[in-house]
């Protein structure tokens, strides 16, 4: 096992993003917990120091649109039904930001 220099950020569906898909895909079942069953996705982020939260929230803020946009090409939501706009803001109020400061690699090669 080794340590992949890199951090790393999941991000966990909350309410407002189940509700927001039961609208688009018209479904009535999805709930919070059908959700977190389908797992997560991670992304790789580079070394932030340890006193620079805010260049960690400037990072975050440029990628957000791409992280959204992941999230809703993996439950094949047409792009005519996406919001108008992804941004930090519609990515703080759709998941909750699980970061890691450790990212480890189980695989020998």
């Amino acid at each position: 096992m080794k340590a992949i220099n890199r951090f790393a950020i999941t991000l966990v569906p909350k309410d407002a993003f189940t509700n927001w898909l039961n609208e688009v895909l018209d479904e009535e079942d999805l709930d919070i917990e059908s959700l977190l069953d389908q797992g997560f996705q991670t992304f790789l982020l580079p070394v932030f120091d340890d006193d620079c939260d805010e260049e960690l929230a400037t990072y975050i803020e440029t990628c957000s649109k791409d992280m959204i946009a992941a999230q809703l090409m993996a439950w094949e939501v047409d792009e005519a039904e996406w919001p108008e706009e992804l941004n930090v803001d519609l990515l703080n109020e759709w998941f909750m930001l699980d970061f890691s400061d450790l990212v480890l690699d189980l695989v020998t090669e």
